[in-house]
C-alpha cells in the first residue's frame, strides 16, 4: 500500500502545471456605419474593440449593437415610437409641405425634402 502512495506522490510531482489561456474578447465593426459585424476570440480581418468577457457575453446578436462615440460597445434603440427618424433637408424624398404622408412626384416649391437622420 505505501508503494502504491509512494509511486502516486512521485507520478504527481512530475506532472507540470498548464499554462492558463487568456483570450482576448474582440468585436469587430463596420469602420463607416460603426456597426456591430463579429465577435470572436480568434483574429479577422478589420477593424476591432477589445471587451471584457461579461461585455462580449452580452452580446447576443452582433447586428443588435454598434460602436458609440465614447469607444463602448452599446446596444442599437429600436424603440422608434417617440423620435423623428427624418430630418428636413435640402434633398432627399420630396413630400408635400407640412404633410410627409404625402410623395410628391414631381418636386417643387410647394414640397419639403427629408432625409433619414443617422444615429450617434
Amino acid at each position: 500500500m505505501l508503494d502504491n502512495n509512494q509511486e502516486l506522490i512521485n507520478a504527481m510531482s512530475m506532472v507540470l502545471p498548464v499554462d492558463q489561456v487568456v483570450f482576448e474578447y474582440r468585436v469587430y465593426y463596420d469602420s463607416v456605419t460603426k456597426s456591430c459585424i463579429l465577435k470572436t476570440i480568434s483574429e479577422a480581418e478589420g477593424q476591432y474593440v477589445v471587451v471584457t468577457a461579461e461585455e462580449y457575453e452580452k452580446i447576443d446578436f452582433c447586428p443588435n449593437f454598434y460602436l458609440a462615440k465614447d469607444g463602448l460597445i452599446k446596444k442599437k434603440n429600436f424603440d422608434f415610437t417617440s423620435k423623428k427618424l427624418l430630418q428636413l433637408s435640402n434633398a432627399g424624398v420630396a413630400t408635400l409641405k407640412n404633410n410627409n404622408i404625402f410623395v410628391c412626384t414631381t418636386p417643387s416649391n410647394t414640397c419639403d425634402f427629408w432625409e433619414p437622420k443617422l444615429h450617434d
